[in-house]
This record gives C-alpha cells, sequence and structure tokens, in this order.
C-alpha cells in the first residue's frame, strides 16, 4: 500500500488490525504479514484502476515482484525451500502483477516475471499456472531482447516438457538456441 506523504505507516496500520479489518501473521516464521479482508483489497482494487496514482502502485506491484521472483537472479538449485517459502504467499501479488503487465502491454515486465516464477509454480504444484502462463508470455515474446526471448522459450519449454509433450519441448529449446 501507499501512504501519503507524513503519513504515521505502524499507526495506520495498527489502527486497521485493532478495527478488524487487516489480519497479521507470520508468514514461514519469516517477517510478519498483513492482509485485508478480500471485500476491503477489492474495494481498494477498484479505487486503483483507471487512477493515476493507482497505475503507480501497480508499476511498483510488478517491480517488486520481479525483484522477488529473480531473487538476484539465482540458479534454480540455489534458491531452495526459504526462496519458496518467500514467494509462497505473494502469489496472488504475483497474479496481479503478471495480470496488470500484460493489460498495460509491458512485455518485458510480463516474461521477465512469468519466466523468473517457473521454477516455483512447478515445484510447488502450479503447473497448470505455469503452463498457462509462459504460454501466454511465448505468444509475445518475438520482440524483446534475444537473452529475454531466449529464456522465456527455454522456461516454456521445460513446462511443455513436463506436461510430456516432448517433440514440441524439443523444437522450443532448439529454437531458444538461435
Amino acid at each position: 500500500a501507499v501512504a501519503a506523504p507524513g503519513t504515521d505507516v505502524a499507526a495506520a496500520l495498527e489502527s486497521l488490525l485493532d478495527a478488524s479489518l487487516a489480519n497479521s501473521s507470520m508468514a514461514g516464521g519469516a517477517e510478519p504479514r498483513f492482509t485485508t479482508l478480500e471485500t476491503i483489497r477489492a474495494y481498494a482494487a477498484s479505487e486503483l484502476d483507471g487512477d493515476d496514482p493507482g497505475q503507480e502502485v501497480r508499476r511498483r506491484q510488478l517491480a517488486w515482484c520481479i525483484a522477488l521472483a529473480e531473487d538476484d537472479n539465482p540458479r534454480f538449485w540455489e534458491r531452495g525451500t526459504p526462496w519458496l517459502d518467500r514467494v509462497e504467499p505473494e502469489l496472488a501479488n504475483v497474479g496481479a502483477a503478471l495480470d496488470f503487465a500484460r493489460q498495460q502491454g509491458d512485455v518485458e515486465g510480463e516474461l521477465r516475471l512469468a519466466a523468473s516464477m517457473r521454477h516455483f509454480w512447478r515445484v510447488r504444484g502450479h503447473g497448470a499456472e505455469a503452463r498457462r502462463r509462459l504460454e501466454e508470455a511465448y505468444e509475445r515474446c518475438a520482440d524483446v531482447q534475444p537473452e529475454l526471448r531466449a529464456r522465456v522459450i527455454y522456461e516454456t519449454a521445460i513446462m511443455r516438457m513436463f506436461v510430456g509433450d516432448y517433440d514440441s519441448a524439443r523444437d522450443m529449446w532448439l529454437a531458444s538456441l538461435e
């Protein structure tokens, strides 16, 4: 969330918690996580739609999700459980960021986030989500930087392989080398 300059964020959050409009939990024993009731979240989202400051909030959310998913671009085997546990509670934010990027025509943002999420989606049992998001991203990767295009093709090929579409996966892997 974004607060007006000079707002005491801790006091505002405490007020929401006291009024039972927000909840607090420890995500995986890490940092505290604050969530709102679904009706409050839906209302806030509708207030952001079409609003110039709302667009800026969504752009920041997209950038934050990309940074979380890329996590300094570690190799997937180095990410391990702590990275997976950090991403898990953010799935709704990742989905909203991907949708926003697509709606705004931010092809690079969508491709970077979708490609970076592939490992999480596959390992945590979201294979259908991974395949759908990566296939959608693949459709738009023709005019992006060659490295990003190759990465999206590679990640999409992995998901095709995991559903048994071996010929298509092999063709994509070969295409990613071009």
